[in-house]
């Protein structure tokens, strides 16, 4: 797969066979997340919408395995009967079910005639958390002013301030980044979630 490639597909199913065994459980975790954000009305029990939560408090490490389960559990008994349980898939997706996950979201959450558009938000959603060949930081930016560049990035992921992310791109210039992949990203309309490689690659995430 070449970066063109990915840049060009407008199909998540195939973006997602090509990232088995390069992307990381996290991201798929992340991804899944996302696609569940974006379809929250779905989410009418409070205890479906705490099930994805903590899948992704799970993905980063902030929330144990046993918690998650148990989330996923209480999730399973809120839809129970009512023929979907999305909730509960997301807390155990992992990298060999993705491509299963995504064609469940864009099958059983949107009608025929909003089916397409879903894909391609997935797809956008993809582009932003995964990257082929994303550029080299040199340590000497992200050492720059007592590593304000990482601090600022850890704030904007922690609080998914994701609109402030020119602000980390203003950042990176100021150190001396000139990677246009990278600051172009930061800079672009999005969508950006948890996940997004640009702030993964200066967080030293995968």
């Amino acid at each position: 797969m070449t970066e063109a490639d990915w840049l060009a597909c407008t199909d998540p199913q195939w973006m997602l066979n090509r990232l088995h065994g390069r992307a990381s459980d996290r991201k798929f975790r992340l991804f899944a997340v996302a696609c569940c954000t974006r379809l929250w009305h779905w989410f009418e029990d409070e205890r479906s919408r705490q099930a994805v939560l903590a899948a992704e408090r799970f993905a980063d490490g902030r929330c144990s395995a046993a918690d998650l389960a148990g989330a996923r559990e209480v999730a399973w008994a809120a839809v129970r009967g009512k023929g979907w349980h999305l909730a509960r898939e997301v807390g155990q997706a992992t990298a060999s079910r993705a491509a299963t996950l995504t064609a469940y979201l864009a099958r059983s959450f949107v009608g025929a005639d909003r089916s397409a558009a879903e894909q391609q938000a997935q797809v956008r959603l993809l582009r932003d958390i995964w990257r082929p060949r994303p550029p080299l930081l040199e340590p000497a930016v992200l050492a720059w002013g007592g590593r304000a560049v990482v601090r600022t990035a850890l704030g904007i992921y922690e609080e998914g301030a994701f609109a402030d992310l020119p602000i980390l791109a203003d950042a990176l210039e100021e150190a001396g980044c000139t990677e246009s992949a990278l600051l172009d990203h930061l800079r672009g309309p999005g969508p950006h979630v948890r996940g997004c490689w640009a702030v993964d690659l200066i967080l030293g995430r995968s």
